[in-house]
C-alpha cells in the first residue's frame, strides 16, 4: 500500500505536531499524554462503529477474528450449534449454512426481534445464561463472540458450558493489541474498548482462565485487536 504524501497530509501532520508543541509548554507531558489517550479512547471505538455502518460485513470480517470460511471450517454437517449473546445473529445465521440446528441466545428481546425478523433457519432464545444455564440446549459448538467480556464471572460461565457443548469459540478484544493501553492502566484512564465491558484480556489471561475451567485451546489467533481461541 502507497503512502499518501500529498501536501494536504502534511499540513494535517504540522498541525497535529504544533498542537502537541502547545499542549506540552503549557500543561506538561502527565497531563499532555491523559488528555491524549482520553481522546483517542473515545474516538477510536465511535470511529469503529461509524465504519461498520459504511462498510459492513466487509470491514467486520478484515476488524475481527472469526470470519464466515472459519466458522464454516469448524462446523461439521449435522452439528449443532450456540451463538451465545447473539444480537441479531449474524454469526448465527452464518451457522445455519452448515448446522443442522442453530440456537441464537441473547438477554436482549429486541436484539433477538431484530434476527427473528431476518430469518435464516435460526431457532431465537431469550435467556440470561449466567442465572438460566440449565435451560440452553446442548450443542456440540458455542460461539462466544464478544461476548465473555461482558460477563461477570466468566469462570463459572465457562465450567457450566463444559456440560452444554463440546467446543467453544471465543473472540474477545485483545489488550494488547492497542500498545497506548499500557499508559492509560499506569495513568489510571479508562482501557476497556466498550462502555459495558467487565473486563478485557490479554493472551496470557484468557488462556490461563480456560485451563482453570477445564478447556483446551486447540486454535489461537491475534488478529488487529481482537483475539480468537478455538477450545475443546
Amino acid at each position: 500500500m502507497e503512502v499518501d504524501h500529498t501536501k494536504n497530509r502534511k499540513v494535517q501532520w504540522k498541525f497535529v505536531y504544533l498542537i502537541k508543541r502547545v499542549f506540552l509548554s503549557l500543561i506538561g507531558p502527565s497531563r499532555t499524554l491523559k488528555i491524549f489517550l482520553r481522546a483517542h479512547w473515545l474516538l477510536r471505538r465511535v470511529t469503529y462503529e461509524v465504519a461498520g455502518i459504511k462498510y459492513g460485513d466487509e470491514f467486520q470480517n478484515l476488524a475481527l477474528g472469526l470470519s464466515d470460511e472459519l466458522l464454516a471450517s469448524l462446523i461439521a454437517p449435522g452439528d449443532k450449534v450456540a451463538d451465545l449473546g447473539c444480537g441479531a445473529g449474524r454469526w448465527a445465521r452464518s451457522s445455519a449454512r452448515t448446522a443442522s440446528q442453530v440456537f441464537g441466545i441473547d438477554t436482549n428481546p429486541a436484539a433477538i426481534s431484530e434476527g427473528e425478523s431476518l430469518g435464516g433457519g435460526v431457532q431465537y432464545l431469550n435467556l440470561d445464561l449466567s442465572t438460566n444455564l440449565s435451560e440452553m440446549p446442548e450443542v456440540d459448538l458455542s460461539l462466544m463472540i464478544h461476548f465473555l467480556e461482558h460477563i461477570e464471572n466468566p469462570s463459572d460461565l465457562l465450567k457450566g458450558l463444559r456440560h452444554k457443548t463440546k467446543r467453544v469459540v471465543i473472540e474477545v478484544p485483545d489488550f494488547d493489541g492497542d500498545p497506548l493501553n499500557y499508559p492509560r492502566l499506569w495513568t489510571g484512564e479508562p482501557f476497556y474498548y466498550d462502555s459495558d465491558h467487565v473486563r478485557e484480556f490479554t493472551l496470557t489471561e484468557l488462556l490461563s482462565l480456560l485451563k482453570k475451567t477445564g478447556w483446551r485451546a486447540v486454535h489461537i489467533s491475534q488478529k488487529g485487536d481482537t483475539l480468537l481461541i478455538v477450545a475443546e
